[in-house]
């Protein structure tokens, strides 16, 4: 099992590299040209959909995806539990077409190439007595105001004991703000193939669970909508809870 591993890693990785080798260069154009462009924007997404799309293909793990009867909204807030960094691709599948921008922590724009991406597309979140803490809130509203979706993982870390934890609350002020629905979805298994400082990803099966939309309601208090969108994830995880 060890040598099938580590030849399905082989084959995983050269062709991410070969991926980023090819797409880098049109990415950092694009990234540099304004995105009223109409143009810039939807060829800077296309690529960005299937550099997700090759990626989480390459890793050759059979992927189940679970969507609800009626279509999603085109605009809305998705939320997922993060177990791995296979989740930032999971949720690209899920996203599919969709402009969107996903929360980023603040530390990745101090990297060249990244940060500008980061700063450009994504929504970077600072802590503790940085300057910049609390502009991600305001940040995220007006992209979705904009009409592009907004991506998070309130658990804000990864975990692999397979228990949902707290959520922060900072989906339910957007949702609230703007008036745009909170998409639920629950992933699975990333947290096996790929735990956190792992390198090599193990065989085992993913699955991507999207629930229906949760709408604010009028009267309701934040963490009333937190706890509605988080008991729905404890459900899907089968009760399992911190």
């Amino acid at each position: 099992m060890f040598i099938l591993d580590l030849v399905r890693n082989f084959f995983t990785y050269s062709l991410c590299f070969i991926t980023i080798l090819v797409c880098a260069v049109p990415v950092l154009i694009l990234v540099y040209l304004p995105f009223s462009w109409g143009w810039v924007s939807v060829s800077f997404y296309k690529i960005i959909h299937t550099v997700h799309w090759l990626f989480l293909s390459f890793t050759f793990l059979p992927l189940s995806l679970n969507f609800p009867e009626k279509p999603l909204p085109e605009v809305g807030i998705f939320v997922a539990n993060h177990q791995s960094s296979l989740d930032i691709f999971m949720m690209g599948r899920v996203l599919k077409d969709r402009k969107y921008s996903m929360l980023a922590k603040g530390e990745l724009t101090e990297y060249p190439l990244l940060g500008t991406l980061v700063e450009k597309v994504g929504i970077p979140v600072y802590y503790g007595d940085c300057p910049k803490r609390g502009l991600a809130l305001p940040c995220a509203l007006d992209k979705l105001k904009n009409n592009i979706s907004v991506g998070l993982f309130p658990e804000a870390e990864r975990f692999v004991d397979g228990y949902v934890h707290q959520f922060k609350t900072g989906f339910a002020v957007m949702a609230k703000e703007s008036g745009k629905p909170v998409i639920p979805v629950y992933l699975e298994g990333s947290g096996k193939a790929l735990p956190p400082s792992h390198k090599m990803i193990q065989w085992h099966p993913l699955t991507i669970t999207v629930g229906s939309p949760f709408y604010y309601k009028e009267g309701e208090t934040i963490q009333e909508f937190v706890g509605r969108v988080r008991e729905w994830f404890i459900q899907e995880g089968k009760n399992k809870v911190k």
